[in-house]
């Protein structure tokens, strides 16, 4: 005689993903099962949940703010409305992990700690709208940029033209990606004065360290949360970088259908205050070629300059003119 349980799966079999059975409905498949045995799933570690958290990431990390200004940038004057047409920033950061003692020099960071080299996208709503996992601590941020984008089928969201993503130096200047000036002071603990500023340059610098941060932010909220990621298990790397993205996909859940969670108020707080904190389908991507060229390097030059000169002459007047060339 089978078991209660084996009974329960003859008749309610676990739902495969296929043409006729795909995202939110997969879901629902899964979730519609006996509660005892979505339990006992979920405990033994089974592969459907893998294939839940595979089809609510296609359906979470995902762009939510594709044009026009974001309300973040709309409400703030510092940033309105020179930066209206930034859809959020792209960084690269470190999630602590474990190797092999033959490959551990790979992955360990300039910290002296194992980790992998995460590239990760980050709205102003403080969500991952791309996830890009599996590269040794080790790796420039600029490779994995490249191999990110050059890859049709990791879905990155290219922005719309005239939109763009902000990103730190380590970053190539092209279309579409807009880093802060070369050779100049960037980090805002490096002014120290609002009137202190030694150019057009030195100043848009300033205030372009004001939004990438909100990566900062945003991981912060979430090793807060998922302290898994401060402590991570001795998976294989492919694991360790499912691990990553499904806290990521929980977090982004997390953040839109609960808007009143201590821990997402706290950091809307420090992010409207300009602190830092302790510690479906893809839709929006298309498939495009990175464009190294000097022509595309010249295209975000321009739109630099376009949005930093009237920054500049509307801080200090229009005397100031004489002096950004």
């Amino acid at each position: 005689m089978h078991s209660t349980s084996e009974s329960w799966a003859r008749r309610v079999p676990m739902p495969h993903q296929n043409i006729g059975l795909r995202g939110d409905q997969y879901i629902q498949a899964v979730l519609n099962r006996n509660p005892n045995e979505l339990q006992r799933d979920v405990s033994n570690g089974s592969a459907c949940i893998p294939a839940v958290m595979g089809s609510l990431r296609r359906t979470v990390i995902r762009p939510t703010h594709n044009h026009g200004v974001h309300p973040y940038i709309a409400s703030n004057r510092h940033n309105y409305p020179w930066f209206e047409k930034s859809l959020g920033a792209l960084d690269g950061t470190k999630i602590l992990a474990v190797t092999l003692a033959r490959l551990s020099n790979t992955y360990r960071n300039h910290y002296n700690r194992i980790a992998q080299n995460v590239l990760c996208l980050c709205d102003f709503d403080m969500k991952f709208p791309f996830v890009y996992t599996g590269w040794e601590g080790t790796t420039h941020d600029a490779r994995v940029f490249l191999d990110a984008l050059s890859r049709a089928q990791n879905g990155f969201p290219w922005p719309e033209p005239g939109y763009y993503y902000l990103v730190d130096s380590a970053f190539p200047c092209i279309q579409k990606f807009m880093p802060p000036y070369p050779r100049e002071r960037y980090y805002r603990s490096d002014h120290y004065g609002a009137r202190q500023f030694r150019s057009y340059k030195d100043y848009f610098n300033f205030r372009h360290s004001s939004l990438p941060n909100v990566i900062e932010r945003t991981f912060a909220l979430l090793k807060n949360r998922f302290q898994i990621l401060e402590a991570m298990p001795r998976y294989s790397p492919n694991k360790q970088g499912m691990i990553l993205t499904t806290c990521c996909t929980l977090h982004n859940l997390i953040k839109t259908i609960t808007l009143n969670d201590e821990f997402i108020q706290h950091a809307l707080g420090l992010q409207f205050n300009g602190q830092n904190m302790p510690g479906g389908e893809d839709v929006g991507s298309t498939e495009e070629v990175v464009d190294m060229s000097h022509e595309s390097a010249g295209t975000m030059v321009a739109q630099r300059d376009g949005i930093t000169i009237p920054m500049w002459e509307n801080l200090n007047g229009d005397e100031c003119v004489l002096h950004i060339f």
